[in-house]
């Protein structure tokens, strides 16, 4: 391992490439899901590979199960101590075109909330 370590260090550089590119493409998604549902507030972010979404307060609590049942995983925002049940946690680690089908989910929700 410590004859492999440099070359597994400089293997990083194409693979933090492409984390970064996939995250900023998800985060892209997430702002154009915003700008169509305007009742959706993207907590602003400093660094890492979620987001915090505040969505419609008319479901609450009841945001996480009802996008389980459409596929959409999220954690609550209070598995991370955050308060108001209308806050999820999204990963940004997932391919961007399942992200994106995941965000289409979320809208059709918003549309019958």
């Amino acid at each position: 391992m410590q004859l492999a370590l440099p070359a597994l260090l400089e293997a990083r550089h194409s693979y933090q490439a492409r984390v970064r590119a996939r995250i900023e493409r998800n985060r892209a998604a997430l702002a154009d899901l915003q700008r169509e549902h305007p009742e959706v507030e993207v907590l602003p972010g400093h660094g890492g590979w979620a987001a915090i979404v505040r969505l419609p307060a008319s479901r609450g609590p009841e945001w996480p199960l009802a996008l389980l049942e459409r596929d959409v995983v999220v954690h609550p925002g209070h598995f991370y101590d955050l308060e108001g049940d209308d806050l999820v946690v999204v990963s940004l680690i997932p391919e961007p075109e399942r992200f994106r089908a995941g965000l289409a989910r979320i809208a059709e929700l918003l549309a019958v909330s």
